[in-house]
């Protein structure tokens, strides 16, 4: 076992990219790779968005031209999320590697306990965040109110166990 700390960023880096294990020289140069490249298709995203949104300020009103940088910001999100995910699952950098059956216990029950604590971040997140906004800018009744969060609960159950389940699936005997 080697006893050497990892430091802050490094913990950053892995968990942001969702890599599990040490981080060796395999998977830094993929990390580094897949970070350049959504860097370069960022930037140029940017001075497009930024040069789009200058010269259309006065002819198209304000409220509008924010609309469509805010679907276009999230869409961009979305799409280097993807890739980022696809391009780590194609290069196995999310694997657990597990050697006995003690450690599978133990990496099943780690698992568990992930998918949980995101189920619940997830419903947090959507009810105070998104239903504290209707309420505040909408007046969302106690009926709405009920039903939207009957919603959430059930959404972040269904993310808990797709979660959990691709998890598992991660794990290489």
């Amino acid at each position: 076992m080697n006893n050497t700390r990892e430091s802050w960023f490094t913990k950053i880096i892995k968990f942001f990219y969702g890599v599990r294990g040490p981080l060796d020289e395999y998977k830094q140069q993929i990390i580094n790779r897949l970070g350049n490249q959504c860097y370069i298709i960022l930037s140029s995203y940017l001075y497009i968005i930024t040069f789009l949104a200058f010269l259309l300020f006065k002819v198209v009103d304000a409220r509008t031209l924010l609309y469509y940088i805010i679907i276009g910001n999230f869409a961009i999100l979305l799409i280097l999320s993807s890739y980022t995910g696809k391009t780590v699952r194609k290069h196995h950098l999310d694997a657990i590697e597990v050697y006995d059956n003690d450690h599978l216990k133990a990496v099943k029950r780690g698992c568990l306990h992930r998918a949980i604590i995101s189920a619940i971040a997830y419903f947090l997140f959507l009810d105070i965040f998104i239903n504290g906004y209707n309420m505040l800018h909408d007046g969302l009744d106690g009926l709405g109110l009920i039903i939207t969060t009957s919603i959430y609960i059930g959404g972040a159950i269904v993310l808990g166990i797709t979660k959990y389940h691709f998890d598992l699936k991660r794990i290489k005997k």
